[in-house]
């Protein structure tokens, strides 16, 4: 045989074919051909799963390493090839594609095939719920691609990430104005698949802040404080704190319900929209109330000179201003009997007292009614009591007037 068939290739052999020719035609020379079969091959790069190959809708192929490759079913020279991809990989999730793929088996393996992976990439979002309007949060991806977002509703970072990395959404800084408020991240982190990751959940709630100051001037039982129509807080000198926090953005409006006996109060820095920290600013300062008058009917007997029994009235007095009282000299003031009258301070102690004043006529046919000034110098609130001298009978009105500071 001289030359093999290469269109397709084949292989021919001889049979018979030597001997000496006789006195006849030689017939019995037999040529035997038979076509190659050859493989289809060639290389993989970029792998980082698992692919399934397929030649001619057939002979599955599965690859896990880059590399060279080969069908395990030969093909006739002559016969065409056609390579394609059954699956892609999934884990990570890449897109692999086929150069070279088709042609006809010529006169040796084929192994040109070039099938080239790439990773697929995914991008990572989700939604945010509960920012305030006007407000902003930073939302951070892997360490950077920071994103803005100033609306409630989906978000999705501008960077993609391949698949089978990992992400990871964290907070750059939750907004403190106009409103303040404290964002969360749920299912923020974890490794990319075959999909866009959408079920990031970043959640914002407004912060609460308490409304702080400080009171002055107060005396007794204090003052009686309101928060915006709301909680109550009795009050003294010093600082004060209502419990009930107001959220962040929220207007506030602390007013005085009661002031001390008479005190009368203000209130600086009571209103206003909270910020991003506690109103710590709130003054309330009373002050003593202007000179004033006042009177009160008395009928008593057997008080034993006022000390028992005895008709009981309140009196505030800031210090410096005098207290003049009686049943006689002071405008509107009356008695019949013989009156006595005693001036207790907060603490229970008598700081002064009369019996007869002694000016008869104007007290009196006899002097026996009661007349006394008082200057205090501590402010607070004095008790009068209205009785007889001993055990007599005696009634009428009690007057008084305050003068001074």
């Amino acid at each position: 045989m001289r030359t093999q068939p290469t269109q397709p290739t084949q292989t021919c052999t001889v049979a018979g074919g030597t001997g000496t020719v006789g006195s006849a035609a030689v017939t019995s020379v037999v040529v035997n051909c038979a076509t190659n079969r050859f493989l289809v091959g060639g290389t993989i790069s970029g792998l980082a799963g698992t692919v399934t190959l397929q030649n001619n809708a057939g002979d599955d192929l599965p690859l896990t390493a880059n590399g060279t490759f080969a069908f395990a079913t030969p093909l006739l020279s002559g016969a065409t090839y056609n390579v394609t991809v059954k699956t892609q990989p999934t884990v990570p999730s890449q897109t692999c594609a086929v150069a070279n793929r088709s042609g006809t088996v010529g006169g040796g393996n084929v192994t040109n095939v070039a099938v080239t992976c790439t990773t697929n990439v995914f991008t990572i979002g989700g939604a945010v719920s509960g920012l305030a309007p006007g407000n902003a949060i930073i939302l951070r991806n892997n360490g950077g691609n920071d994103l803005v977002q100033s609306v409630n509703g989906g978000f999705t970072f501008t960077a993609p990430v391949a698949s089978g990395q990992a992400y990871a959404v964290t907070i750059v800084a939750s907004p403190l104005s106009p409103v303040a408020q404290t964002c969360s991240v749920a299912s923020g982190a974890g490794v990319v698949g075959g999909g866009n990751v959408i079920d990031v959940a970043v959640t914002c709630e407004t912060r609460s802040f308490l409304i702080r100051g400080t009171a002055s001037g107060m005396t007794g039982a204090g003052a009686v404080l309101q928060l915006s129509g709301g909680e109550t807080l009795p009050v003294g000198d010093g600082s004060f704190s209502f419990q009930s926090p107001v959220a962040s953005g929220a207007s506030y409006n602390v007013t005085v319900v009661s002031a001390p006996l008479g005190r009368t109060c203000t209130v600086a820095n009571g209103s206003g929209t909270v910020a991003a920290s506690d109103v710590t600013n709130v003054d309330v300062t009373c002050v003593g109330v202007a000179p004033s008058s006042g009177s009160f009917v008395y009928a008593e007997s057997e008080t034993t000179s006022a000390t028992r029994d005895t008709t009981n009235v309140d009196v505030f007095i800031v210090a410096g201003q005098t207290l003049s009282i009686g049943t006689c000299i002071v405008p509107g003031a009356s008695g019949t009997g013989d009156t006595y009258l005693r001036l207790f301070n907060a603490a229970s102690l008598e700081v002064a007292s009369d019996d007869d004043q002694g000016t008869v006529g104007e007290c009196g046919p006899d002097g026996f009614l009661t007349f006394f000034t008082f200057t205090a110098t501590t402010t607070e609130t004095f008790q009068v009591r209205a009785g007889c001298f001993q055990e007599q009978t005696c009634d009428g009105t009690v007057a008084y007037t305050l003068s001074g500071t």
